[in-house]
């Protein structure tokens, strides 16, 4: 049997890569981290990239982030302030690779909720998201733990979706998994809306937003590596 390897840079691309390192950086630091969500009704109303919950609080602080690897502008910046004002998220986050002129970001976005964070150098991103207040980490070599497993959960769904279009029976059945009678909302590939894939069964997160807890369903997917629980909203009360 061959072996293949996860191999991911040190330097995350944009794009997938990019959206991972982020994800990894809250869910190493203790974060709830569930990623592309998709809200329709029925057309789509919104993807957004990452939600996260942190517990270590109080009450529950639900964090809606987006992640742009190339270009972006104000309009993106207003557009997620939009969207976590229709989900009542208060708080925002929104990291970039460079500035591109919009150093004064941060202080136009602050006051209202959305926290502009520029990763110019990743060897140092860890230390400027700590200082940033999102969170600390036991061990920094966690981040590259959840990156590895975001990057084999990714390619796990990929590849039996590849199959499961061959006609594989075994990745159709993984995809149609489990039952429609005990079926939730799926989360659906980014690129082309089918089904997603759960390995093993289905159970319901821990309590959240009232407004994002009564229009979502919830999985828990076990690919090679790790626990990966994905939601999509829907536009009816489940």
């Amino acid at each position: 049997m061959s072996k293949k390897v996860v191999e991911l840079p040190d330097i995350p691309a944009a794009g997938e890569e990019l959206e991972d390192y982020v994800a990894a950086l809250f869910q190493a630091s203790g974060h709830y981290v569930e990623k592309s969500i998709v809200g329709s009704d029925p057309a789509n109303i919104f993807e957004l990239d990452i939600v996260t919950t942190d517990y270590a609080h109080e009450g529950a602080m639900r964090r809606l982030t987006e992640v742009k690897g190339g270009g972006w502008g104000y309009t993106d910046l207003f557009k997620v302030v939009g969207w976590m004002q229709y989900l009542k998220i208060q708080h925002g986050a929104f990291f970039v690779t460079r500035w591109d002129d919009r150093k004064t970001a941060p202080s136009k976005m602050g006051p209202l909720g959305l926290n502009v964070v520029c990763f110019n150098d990743f060897r140092a991103a860890p230390e400027e998201f700590a200082e940033k207040g999102f969170g600390t980490f036991a061990a920094q070599e966690i981040i590259e733990l959840w990156r590895h497993s975001y990057g084999v959960e990714r390619r796990f769904v990929k590849l039996l979706h590849k199959q499961a279009k061959k006609g594989d029976e075994g990745a159709k059945a993984a995809k149609a998994y489990p039952p429609p009678d005990q079926q939730r909302h799926l989360p659906r590939a980014r690129s082309r809306r089918v089904p997603g894939v759960a390995v093993r069964g289905v159970r319901r997160a821990p309590e959240a937003d009232t407004r994002i807890r009564a229009r979502t369903g919830w999985r828990c997917v076990r690919p090679a590596v790790g626990i990966f629980r994905q939601r999509e909203l829907q536009s009816h009360v489940v």
